[in-house]
């Protein structure tokens, strides 16, 4: 058994609950991994971090945020589900089922509002004189 963060509404306060493997069929932990890694992204790294479930350097999980714009959970969700068919909250489960396993489309105006609301920013567009750097950089010729 594993303590780890649950995914929660939009709005509530984080909680960890403690996850077991093998609670759902193979099929069953397949459609909700698919929803899980298939709603919106809020945030995405390319990096990963150990599987807790497996422990230091013996397995990896993804990182990042999603939303279904009334949950959200970390990417990690997807892995724990799909590679070791850990039940996600029963509430949760029922949401993603009433939904029938199909992630919902979250504007883009929605996806400011929640990410305003969860990690305190503003993420409207940038303005109009912000100017990226050229990438990729070009080499100085010697």
């Amino acid at each position: 058994m594993v303590t780890i963060i649950a995914p929660q509404r939009i709005g509530d306060e984080e909680i960890a609950v403690e996850v077991t493997p093998g609670e759902m069929t193979f099929v069953e932990a397949e459609r909700v991994a698919t929803y899980l890694e298939n709603c919106t992204p809020l945030l995405v790294s390319p990096g990963v971090v150990d599987d807790p479930f497996l422990g230091e350097g013996c397995g990896y999980i993804r990182v990042g945020e999603f939303t279904d714009g009334e949950w959200f959970w970390s990417l990690a969700w997807a892995d724990y589900v799909r590679v070791h068919r850990a039940a996600p909250p029963t509430e949760f489960l029922d949401h993603i089922k009433t939904n029938d396993y199909t992630p919902p489309v979250v504007s883009d105006e929605e996806v400011d509002r929640i990410c305003t609301l969860l990690y305190g920013s503003d993420y409207s567009e940038p303005e109009d004189d912000y100017v990226l750097p050229d990438w990729p950089p070009t080499r100085k010729k010697s």
